[in-house]
């Protein structure tokens, strides 16, 4: 993600309406969707010594419009809308997985269960 589109996201969750009006000027995008990395250790099942490896896994979230409109932050939305972001995009929530705490992922877990 660019510079300019991560600070967008971080202007839309403050709900700065005069920062997100002037990163959207200044090249990011309306329609952005807030990219969330998620980071683990996951057991590979090859003993105490060679039994684990760190995982990473990033996935485009919720757009910059749902966030505004998800915290009732209405400046922002009408910015986002006067700016063009599309009101007719896809939904899609994705929620990273934190509940197995401090031990390593399974590998099933990892491979099913790291999103909601």
């Amino acid at each position: 993600m660019s510079a300019l589109n991560a600070q967008l996201i971080d202007a839309v969750e403050s709900g700065r309406e005069d920062d997100v009006k002037r990163l959207i000027d200044a090249g990011a995008s309306p329609d952005l969707r807030k990219v969330v990395t998620m980071r683990a250790k996951v057991d590979t099942g090859r003993g105490w010594l060679l039994g684990a490896e760190l995982k990473e896994d990033t996935a485009a979230c919720e757009s910059a419009l749902a966030i505004a409109i998800l915290h009732g932050i209405a400046p922002v939305v009408r910015v986002l809308l006067e700016m063009g972001a599309k009101v007719d995009s896809e939904v899609e929530w994705k929620i990273a997985n934190g509940w197995i705490g401090d031990r390593a992922w399974t590998a099933s877990e990892w491979d099913q269960e790291r999103w909601f």
